[in-house]
């Protein structure tokens, strides 16, 4: 089979969500959940950014070819993930679009049990907090500054009116029933009061 830039492309893409560090990702093709669902437009089409796509294993931020979330226009919009175990997490990883609704003041939040709906989170832990802008096309990993044993996790945007838009490509959900912590050293950043380590990677643009 000759090698193509395609193939290759599909080959690292599956690699990286199924598994980073030789890591599964915990949160692939489970069920996923949102506030609402809003409509975006490309090529002439309408799509839905419902909540499964951030879990579909597409790492793709470009407007064509994409599969990504849009929740919003109503007051903090939320998207959450059932893991269907009890895991002790201690990594998640948020891709942002290549255009438009950069993602900030957002915060990832875990907990073993819900009250029966998905965003009643029972005594939630924050794995993360970003007061900053993250990058568009970009996958940064958090590594939560306490690794908690949870089943669900779920992104919040926080915002003071109900006109707001949250919009990503894909959540990826890292840890283990019974590791501990792994210690990462690249790129530091300041958030829940203490120093933790952040990787992120850039989504290149394909040429045409």
């Amino acid at each position: 089979m000759t090698l193509t830039l395609f193939n290759l492309y599909h080959f690292v893409t599956f690699f990286f969500v199924g598994y980073t560090q030789g890591r599964k990702n915990l949160a692939l093709r489970k069920p996923a959940y949102q506030s609402s669902t809003t409509e975006y437009s490309f090529g002439g089409r309408t799509h839905l950014g419902v909540a499964d796509y951030a879990v579909d294993g597409n790492l793709e931020v470009e407007e064509i070819g994409s599969t990504c979330i849009r929740a919003g226009w109503d007051l903090n919009p939320w998207w959450a993930v059932d893991l269907q175990d009890i895991y002790r997490i201690d990594e998640v990883a948020i891709v942002t679009r290549n255009w438009g609704f950069i993602m900030t003041n957002f915060s990832v939040e875990l907990s073993a049990f819900t009250d029966g709906t998905p965003n009643g989170f029972i005594n939630p832990v924050t794995c993360f907090y970003e007061s900053g802008w993250v990058p568009q096309g970009v996958t940064r990993v958090y590594p939560c500054s306490t690794s908690t044993m949870a089943r669900f996790v779920k992104v919040t945007r926080w915002d003071w009116a109900a006109d707001r838009v949250m919009a990503f490509c894909q959540v990826m959900v890292y840890g283990s029933d019974t590791a501990s912590p792994q210690q990462n050293t690249k790129d530091l950043i300041w958030y829940g009061g203490e120093s933790v380590p952040v990787q992120e990677t850039v989504h290149l643009k394909k040429r045409n």
